[in-house]
């Protein structure tokens, strides 16, 4: 190969991560607030997508303690999905949910070492849509269900209220 067919893909190449990037970041995914209403229970949130509420059944510390070990459970190769669904089945009502969001804020989740796949970098309903299966997030919803829960995460990253 010569020199300028060299170049031309090494320049082709950067071009197509800069758009890439671009792409990602200029196309990032809304997550709606159930609890600001309109529009059916979507809408669009806070940075992290999670507000406190007045009546959580925990405080702040708990909330941080729930929402780290999920991350743990999501960070690296593999996700634990029973850790998950232990950890959500602790919450007893909507301000719970977005405490518990809240608390999570934007966090980067590594694929894993050596992994070719990227990073994931989002609140917690953009990395539970990034993690979890269509199947998985309605595994998790139903325990929402169980609970007496109206917020249901969504495959698209976005919250939405019942």
């Amino acid at each position: 190969m010569n020199k300028k067919t060299k170049d031309g893909i090494i320049t082709a190449s950067i071009v197509i991560a800069a758009a890439y990037l671009l792409y990602k970041i200029f196309n990032k995914k809304g997550v709606s607030n159930p609890n600001s209403g309109g529009n059916g229970g979507v809408v669009e949130p806070s940075p992290t997508g999670g507000t406190i509420g007045t009546s959580p059944t925990m405080n702040q510390a708990k909330f941080k303690e729930i929402a780290d070990k999920i991350f743990k459970a999501m960070d690296g190769y593999q996700t634990d999905n029973k850790e998950i669904n232990d950890l959500f089945a602790l919450l007893k009502n909507n301000d719970d949910v977005m405490a518990l969001i809240a608390a999570y804020g934007i966090r980067e989740i590594s694929s894993g070492q050596f992994n070719p796949l990227p990073d994931f970098t989002g609140n917690l309903p953009e990395a539970i849509a990034d993690e979890l299966s269509q199947s998985e997030i309605s595994d998790l919803n139903s325990i929402l269900v169980k609970n007496g829960i109206t917020i249901r995460f969504n495959a698209d990253g976005k919250l939405t209220t019942i």
